[in-house]
């Protein structure tokens, strides 16, 4: 297959999945991780795609790097989610891991697809993640207290923060809007805390 061949054809996966990782279309295209690179590299030259951390996304994504923190943007259609929620999963969790989940619907989705054989341990400030946890019988849930506000069903302010510095946190997830909005304090304590903090997606 020419490389012409192949960017033709991870553009039409693209607007199926609006996502990739690169072990993906490695299987898909039969070829090496760096042939795969080299492709991703022509397509964002030419302006249709861009990189984002093991790898590619729409042109509507765009990827920042702020010390250890990872932040992935971008537009998905709510019959998307799951499949974003998976490959993440898929590429970033190991057994035994701190996660934490922000507050947010798409956390809920990986709240509902978190395995719960693999010792993980979540902290969340969001009350209904908490209780789907609860109803999956995680062994390991924490609910960070604090005020709770009733426009997001989830946990805010300083008394949330203290307790979340009590986690040493593995990765956490945390909405698009909020990890640019700046005015959530909390996430100032995620960030802190956190090994690795991945910005989520949000849609209505």
């Amino acid at each position: 297959m020419t490389p012409s061949s192949r960017q033709s054809q991870i553009l039409a996966l693209l607007e199926k999945d609006e996502i990739l990782s690169i072990t993906r279309l490695q299987k898909l295209l039969a070829v090496s991780h760096m042939t795969v690179r080299r492709d991703i590299r022509a397509l964002e030259k030419s302006g249709h795609v861009r990189s984002v951390r093991g790898g590619v996304v729409t042109d509507n994504g765009h990827l920042h790097h702020k010390h250890n923190t990872v932040a992935t943007q971008q537009s998905v259609k709510s019959h998307h989610d799951k499949e974003w929620v998976r490959q993440t999963l898929h590429e970033h969790l190991n057994a035994h891991q701190v996660i934490y989940l922000h507050h947010g619907h798409i956390s809920l989705e990986i709240a509902k697809q978190l395995p719960a054989d693999q010792g993980l341990t979540v902290v969340t400030n969001d009350i209904a993640i908490t209780n789907t946890l609860h109803a999956r019988a995680f062994s390991e849930v924490y609910f960070i207290g604090g005020f709770i506000d009733r426009s997001k069903n989830a946990s805010v302010g300083s008394r949330a923060e203290k307790a979340l510095k009590n986690f040493n946190i593995d990765l956490a997830f945390v909405s698009t809007t909020t990890y640019e909005d700046g005015s959530d304090t909390l996430l100032t304590s995620v960030k802190t805390c956190a090994k690795r903090c991945y910005s989520v997606p949000e849609t209505n």
